[in-house]
C-alpha cells in the first residue's frame, strides 16, 4: 500500500482492519491480517532538494532539470533514511520509456556517465 502522507497511511490501515473485521463478522468467519514492516512515506527535505536541483542545473543546464515535479506514488527504502537525516531522493531521466518495474522499460546505458557525473558534482559542491 503506497501513500504520500503518514496520516493517510495510518487511516488506510485502520479502515482495512475495520472493513475486514466487519466482512468477517457478516459471513461468520474469522480473519487474520498479517502486516510486515510497512514502507515509510518518502519526504524529501526542501533545502537538500533545491541543492541537488541547483547542482544538476549547473552541470546539465536549466532544460535538463524538472523541479519542482509532481509527487509520485512510489516505494523506496531510502524513505527510512530520510526519517533520520535530511536528504533528497533524486532521479535521472531515462527518456521516453515506461518507468522501472514495467515489462516495457528499456534502460538507456548512455545515462550511466551522466548519473556518475551528477554524483561527483553533488559531492564536490557539498564538500566546498
Amino acid at each position: 500500500m503506497r501513500n504520500m502522507q503518514t496520516d493517510a497511511r495510518k487511516a488506510a490501515l485502520r479502515r482495512i482492519r475495520e472493513i475486514t473485521g466487519a466482512q468477517a463478522e457478516c459471513f461468520g468467519c474469522e480473519y487474520d491480517i498479517k502486516e510486515g514492516q510497512p514502507g515509510a512515506v518518502l519526504v524529501n527535505t526542501r533545502e537538500e532538494t533545491q541543492f541537488a536541483a541547483n547542482v544538476a542545473r549547473q552541470r546539465f543546464g536549466e532544460d535538463s532539470v524538472v523541479y519542482p515535479c509532481k509527487p509520485m506514488m512510489s516505494s523506496e527504502d531510502f524513505a527510512f533514511m530520510l526519517q533520520h537525516k535530511p536528504g533528497s531522493y533524486v532521479m535521472i531521466g531515462n527518456g521516453d520509456t515506461p518507468m522501472v518495474h514495467n515489462p516495457a522499460y528499456i534502460f538507456d546505458q548512455d545515462i550511466l556517465a551522466m548519473g556518475a557525473s551528477l554524483w561527483v558534482a553533488l559531492c564536490e559542491e557539498y564538500l566546498k
